[in-house]
């Protein structure tokens, strides 16, 4: 008998492995420091650095045909990664479990497992009742990885409002701003360094919670929205990519409510954008909003355009 636990330990566990430390190995770590990072032994590295069958293109194509995309994969790979390196251990086991977790609750192995054993029958939901991981506790998980990720990349310091930035994450089924997830400080700059206090709080997002909550009914897809500041590169990368946005204001009243208005309605009725340019006003700082399905989507779009910042301006 094949249990999921089987896939786990045998194809994603082994090759999450492998594919760190081929990453580790790109930035420099010695096999002896990366077999203690990993916790397996300095041949096992050897083995993962050296032979074909563990280079990073045949191990996505692994990962993949579990039904487990390569943006996820190497999402998941790159928060734990930068844990271990930080030294902190619990931290990275706390994430590789509940994403597990998620991945059996969700039964998105499913098919994969039936694949390689076809006497699992079509209806079983074993892992569903079994393995339930609560969607707050998802949720604070995801947005602090997602904070992470786009801190971590040089020149994001040059796009944070001056009234700060934050990200935004809403739950699946929404009622009111208690149901929205926040930094409850926003997210400054301070001598060059990306800096938030405390952990994601719900209801903590007043500017940002309205505006997913005014799109929630028009836009279910979208549960993510972050702010940066409205800069020439971003302009520019939206030019050069062709992304399809809508721009709002400037607003004569000098009223938030008003960027909230506007921001929403322009969401809401342009199915296919997903970035709105808000030009500010008086005493309204001009921004620019981001939306994605999750935070983690929502931090490759952030990088992305930083890199390009990076690159052309900073």
């Amino acid at each position: 008998m094949l249990t999921p636990y089987s896939i786990i330990s045998k194809i994603l566990e082994t090759y999450l492995r492998a594919y760190l430390a081929r990453k580790l190995r790109e930035r420099g770590y010695s096999q002896p420091k990366i077999a203690d990072l990993l916790g397996v032994s300095q041949p096992t590295i050897h083995a993962y650095l050296n032979s074909e069958i563990y280079g990073v293109d045949n191990i996505l194509s692994r990962i993949r045909e579990t039904g487990i995309s390569d943006k996820e994969f190497v999402l998941i790979a790159e928060q734990i990664m930068n844990l271990l390196i930080e030294g902190d251990r619990v931290g990275a086991m706390r994430i590789f479990i509940i994403y597990i977790n998620g991945l059996l609750s969700s039964l998105k192995l499913c098919n994969y497992h039936r694949k390689i054993d076809p006497r699992i029958p079509e209806n079983c939901n074993i892992c569903a009742e079994i393995f339930i991981v609560r969607e707050d506790i998802e949720m604070i998980e995801v947005l602090e990885r997602a904070f992470q990720l786009i801190s971590s990349v040089k020149g994001l310091v040059n796009l944070i409002p001056e009234v700060g930035m934050n990200i935004a994450y809403r739950k699946k089924e929404t009622r009111d701003l208690r149901d929205i997830l926040a930094y409850p400080s926003r997210i400054f700059k301070i001598d060059n360094q990306i800096v938030k206090i405390g952990r994601p709080e719900w209801g903590a997002s007043r500017h940002l919670g309205t505006i997913l909550l005014k799109i929630s009914a028009s836009r279910p897809e979208l549960r993510a929205v972050a702010n940066l500041k409205k800069h020439e590169c971003i302009s520019e990368w939206i030019r050069k990519n062709k992304i399809p946005h809508k721009v709002t204001g400037p607003h004569e009243t000098g009223l938030e409510k008003e960027v909230i208005d506007d921001v929403s309605k322009a969401m809401s009725l342009n199915k296919n954008i997903r970035l709105v340019i808000d030009e500010g006003g008086m005493w309204l700082e001009p921004n620019v909003y981001i939306f994605a399905e999750d935070p983690l989507s929502l931090s490759l779009i952030i990088r992305e355009i930083v890199s390009f910042c990076q690159e052309e301006t900073f």
